[in-house]
């Protein structure tokens, strides 16, 4: 019962900065503080955090360039791991969501070369149906020879 009194306590806190009267959820949590969340809430500390940016624009740089120089190789294998993540997606993203941007066959279906080999569409209105083929007959087709 005690303890359920406590939490009742808490559920709005005023901001020390605004002023206003604000759920618990839109204060941030701090382990030092007696009630267990921070003075502002998260729009107030936002925006402090934004003011000192501003002000003090070198010194953020010069910490950020430190941060960086410091864990450079885990930046570096982040990011290769992001983007080879990314291609995946994207590619599972195609084919789900495109499928008329499947592979490609592996020769020209009118003369049987395997390059250059592009989609032909005989029914623009149907975008799903296409003919591989390399340029050369491409070209043919649409001169209305093959």
């Amino acid at each position: 019962m005690k303890g359920e009194m406590m939490w009742m306590q808490f559920v709005t806190k005023v901001c020390a900065r605004c002023k206003k009267e604000k759920d618990v959820g839109e204060f941030a949590t701090d382990n030092k503080a007696r009630d267990g969340y921070q003075s502002y809430c998260k729009d107030c500390q936002r925006q402090v955090y934004r003011e000192w940016k501003e002000k003090n624009r070198q010194r953020y740089r010069e910490g950020a360039l430190k941060w960086y120089y410091r864990h450079k190789q885990e930046v570096i294998n982040y990011q290769r791991k992001y983007r080879k993540d990314r291609k995946k997606l994207a590619v599972h993203s195609i084919r789900k969501h495109h499928p008329e941007k499947q592979p490609l066959a592996n020769i020209c279906e009118f003369c049987g070369i395997n390059e250059g080999l592009i989609r032909h569409h005989p029914e623009y209105d149907m975008p799903e149906v296409y003919v591989t083929c390399c340029r050369r007959c491409h070209w043919w087709i649409h001169k209305g020879v093959s």
